[in-house]
């Protein structure tokens, strides 16, 4: 027999701890697991995000370093030259201003998509590739641009901006032109954006990546609505300089809608966590552009997607390892229910039967008076009853009557009986 606390142990009992025990140990190793999944992907996740900033760094400074080497080469060549200085010697049918704009031409083919256009010493383009579109750059004073100061300081440089006539971003690849050691001018390539937002959106497809200045304004971006605003608030005298070169238009400049915030979240490898306006969580990871001394890429790992990401196995991982063992569990569970009732049931049974038993000896057993003449017995109640009464009535035996042999000699003569009898 079962016993409980001192008792009977009752099956539905039984069945519920079985119930409660394997739900339980499910319950613990799907969290288990969900926990595992989720370290692992964060932990892969922060990996994809350092190796995909640092390709993408790769890939943007490998650009940057080849148009550069191409300017400074093309820069140097005499062709460049021809278009500030007229030589004596020179009997080409071609006055200098077609040469200027063949020069420029065929160098912004080589170079698609940009623009190609050549200074003087005072800033002003005197030729361009543009020449004939509405935002043409021809005439055009740019003295106050910084990539035309260093140039006339025998500097070449790279220079983010956006375009004051022409309103569109682009990078300014800026080169001296020389004449012996003097510098006449200045070759300038302003390289389309949209060869750097294409490769943006190829590796951001987890997150927002952006190109941001030294001052910490976004240059551009994946995420187009932070563009030309500040990751912070900007230095009083970093914003006068940026108003007076212009090289993000004239501002003023609004902050990117994303706040810093203490990480809560145990299995995120950062001290700090970056929410949107609506509070969707990232992970901030920055990697320098040497070929752009101060520029770096920033990219904002969506930790709401890698969340998806863990979820989504996890429900399929519970759906062809969870419910097995759920079913198993209760099919268990109702076996040994079954089998416990049974079991309870011939217990119960054989403990009816014992009980009848007990009850039977208890009525028979301990001192019986009985006359010593006719055998009769005396009951509680002072009745006196044969004995063949006595012990049908407490027992479940019955009596058939007859003669011993001993009795059947004595009683020969009253039973009249012959001595053939007995030989028969």
């Amino acid at each position: 027999m079962l016993w409980f606390n001192g008792g009977a142990m009752n099956p539905k009992k039984i069945a519920w701890i079985f119930i409660v025990f394997g739900l339980s140990a499910i319950l613990l190793g799907g969290l288990f697991y969900y926990f595992s999944i989720k370290k692992s992907l964060y932990t892969h996740a922060h990996r994809l995000a350092v190796t995909t900033l640092d390709s993408l760094a790769f890939e943007v400074n490998q650009e940057m370093g080849h148009l550069r080497t191409a300017v400074d080469l093309v820069s140097v060549s005499p062709d460049a030259l021809s278009v500030l200085t007229q030589k004596e010697d020179d009997h080409s049918d071609l006055s200098q201003q077609e040469r200027a704009d063949r020069f420029v031409d065929t160098l912004s083919k080589a170079l698609v998509p940009s623009v190609v256009f050549i200074m003087d010493q005072k800033g002003t383009v005197v030729a361009t590739s543009n020449r004939q579109q509405e935002d043409s750059f021809l005439g055009n004073n740019y003295h106050f641009r910084p990539y035309f100061q260093e140039a006339l300081k025998g500097t070449s440089s790279v220079y983010l901006a956006f375009g004051v006539t022409s309103k569109r971003k682009g990078f300014y690849f800026a080169s001296p032109i020389r004449s012996g050691d003097a510098i006449v001018g200045v070759l300038v390539v302003k390289q389309s954006l949209d060869l750097i937002d294409k490769k943006l959106q190829e590796f951001g497809t987890s997150g927002t990546i952006c190109f941001v200045s030294p001052d910490g304004l976004v240059f551009t971006s994946t995420e187009k609505t932070w563009e030309l605003k500040t990751m912070g608030p900007l230095d009083p005298q970093a914003e006068k300089i940026l108003s007076q070169t212009r090289q993000f238009g004239p501002g003023p400049f609004e902050k990117v809608p994303i706040t810093k915030a203490e990480n809560k979240d145990p299995y995120l490898p950062h001290s700090f966590v970056y929410l949107t306006s609506d509070g969707r969580p990232f992970t901030r990871h920055e990697q320098m552009v040497y070929e752009i001394p101060g520029w770096k890429l920033i990219f904002f790992h969506d930790i709401q997607e890698t969340h998806q990401q863990t979820i989504r196995p996890f429900v399929s991982g519970a759906l062809w390892t969870l419910a097995p063992g759920m079913l198993f569990v209760t099919l268990l569970t109702l076996f040994l229910f079954i089998n416990l009732m049974n079991a309870l049931n011939k217990e119960a049974a054989l403990l009816n039967e014992l009980k009848t038993k007990v009850a039977e000896i208890k009525t028979l057993r301990g001192i019986l008076p009985i006359c010593c003449y006719c055998k009769k017995i005396r009951t509680d109640e002072d009745a006196w009853h044969h004995m063949e009464v006595y012990i049908s009535e407490h027992s479940s035996a019955e009596f058939s009557h007859g003669v011993c042999p001993e009795c059947m000699e004595s009683f020969k003569d009253d039973l009249g009986l012959e001595e053939s009898d007995f030989d028969s």
